[in-house]
């Protein structure tokens, strides 16, 4: 079935809509929610809490493009999930993972001093734009989507050492680009 077909099954408060998604998009959802919790139970629970928002959500918004809108509702809910369940217990997988990024963007504190969060985005996303787009993937399914170097390499048929050289090199590149933009580092 089309996206365009479910959404309007959620414009007429179908229960198909929910059947339909999760036929289309469960096994997504389930390895989103699933690289960001590293809990097969806490997955469960961010992606059925997308199914949710989703219900709640359509109508009155109307996504032009529903798996991108269903994937950012099902990565909220588990980054909402992340951070109720480990409030005061440090995550050192997190941990690692954004450090990686913490030599490229300005710290919490510079970017309310320095610029909104959403011009940063748009800055990453215009930077994004002019990788090639096996780089932008690699970016995006890493620190978005949170998934493990050893899939990433394993899909993309390079070792473990190459995918991790490409980010540092992407975000070598990032930093570079942001400083020219005139973000403080």
């Amino acid at each position: 079935m089309e996206d365009e077909a479910i959404v309007q099954l959620f414009y007429a408060r179908s229960q198909d809509a929910l059947i339909m998604t999760a036929h289309k998009y469960d096994r997504l959802l389930h390895r989103i929610a699933g690289n960001i919790l590293c809990d097969p139970r806490d997955a469960e629970e961010a992606v059925e809490d997308a199914y949710l928002r989703l219900w709640n959500s359509i109508p009155p918004n109307r996504p032009k493009q529903f798996q991108v809108y269903a994937i950012k509702l099902c990565r909220n809910a588990a980054l909402d999930i992340l951070r109720h369940t480990r409030r005061h217990k440090r995550d050192g997988r997190r941990d690692i993972l954004f450090s990686e990024l913490d030599a490229c963007l300005p710290s919490p504190g510079e970017i309310g001093a320095r610029l909104e969060e959403q011009e940063l985005a748009a800055m990453i996303n215009r930077y994004l734009g002019t990788l090639d787009s096996a780089s932008r993937q690699l970016f995006v399914r890493r620190y978005f989507f949170q998934e493990p170097l050893e899939d990433l390499a394993r899909e993309a048929g390079l070792t473990k050492h190459a995918v991790s050289a490409r980010l540092y090199r992407i975000r070598q590149g990032l930093q570079k680009y942001l400083k020219k933009e005139g973000v403080a580092i």
